[in-house]
């Protein structure tokens, strides 16, 4: 925080329709709790990604803090994907959507710091995928139908593709399917797990009957979707996480056992 800056933030406490929010846990770092303030009305108010926050000088205005500790707010903000800053005169704080990557970004580096392995990604994705698919079975709308088509499609029409675009085809065929599950929580752990795996693993999938085999399975597995079949979604789920643990068992024996690195 700028020289000054903490004492304006102390003298500015006393003033209750300013500042009383920072007196009620002011063993945190002020920083912190404008950021949390910020999320706070960003989802109170519902701010879609491309929605400008205030200008500077009114949020200074609205939370009563030193201009240090609000860049700092934002920093952890941008830090963590939720808003990006524009540079220049017309430029600010901006919203950003809510990205399985950014999330997965983040848990990498506590995944990281716990030691956690590959073979226990795929365990987690093992016990998330499945029930995802059973919910997604039950909670389907006619909107999340014609997206879940639409991926899965687009699996179909990338098998002659480059390696990266038939990858993320079969990434976005996962998160669509967790999308649809209509549970927003295990949408974002489950998205960000296979968003992890596959930006550690880029050599799956290069062969022509991988290709096919893969896509096949996600075909099964929305047309049980679609057609409303939750036991059948659930089991081709289980079936498919299964199978991949032994594509790696016999192509990558130690990618398993690798340690998740923090990207």
């Amino acid at each position: 925080m700028e020289d000054g800056q903490e004492g304006a933030v102390t003298a500015e406490a006393s003033v209750p329709n300013r500042v009383a929010w920072l007196s009620t846990e002011r063993a945190e770092k002020v920083p912190e709790l404008v950021a949390r303030r910020i999320v706070r009305e960003i989802t109170v108010n519902r701010l879609q990604a491309g929605h400008r926050l205030p200008p500077e000088s009114e949020m200074l205005a609205r939370f009563g803090v030193g201009r240090a500790s609000l860049r700092e707010a934002l920093r952890i903000l941008e830090a963590y994907g939720l808003i990006r800053v524009r540079p220049g005169p017309r430029g600010g704080p901006v919203v950003t959507d809510v990205k399985p990557s950014a999330f997965a970004q983040a848990t990498t580096l506590h995944l990281h710091r716990r030691g956690a392995t590959f073979r226990e990604l795929l365990e987690a994705r093992l016990v998330l995928e499945p029930v995802m698919a059973r919910l997604a079975a039950q909670q389907l709308t006619p909107a999340s139908a014609e997206h879940l088509r639409d991926t899965t499609q687009l699996g179909r029409d990338a098998l002659e593709a480059a390696l990266e675009v038939f990858s993320a085809a079969t990434a976005a065929f996962h998160t669509v399917v967790a999308g649809t599950s209509g549970n927003r929580v295990l949408d974002l752990y489950s998205s960000a797990l296979v968003a992890i795996e596959r930006e550690s693993v880029a050599t799956a999938f290069t062969e022509r009957t991988e290709r096919e085999l893969t896509q096949h399975v996600h075909e099964q597995i929305a047309d049980a979707v679609l057609s409303g079949d939750g036991d059948r979604a659930e089991d081709l789920s289980r079936r498919h996480i299964r199978a991949l643990v032994r594509h790696w068992e016999a192509t990558r024996p130690r990618f398993l056992d690798e340690g998740i690195q923090w990207r």
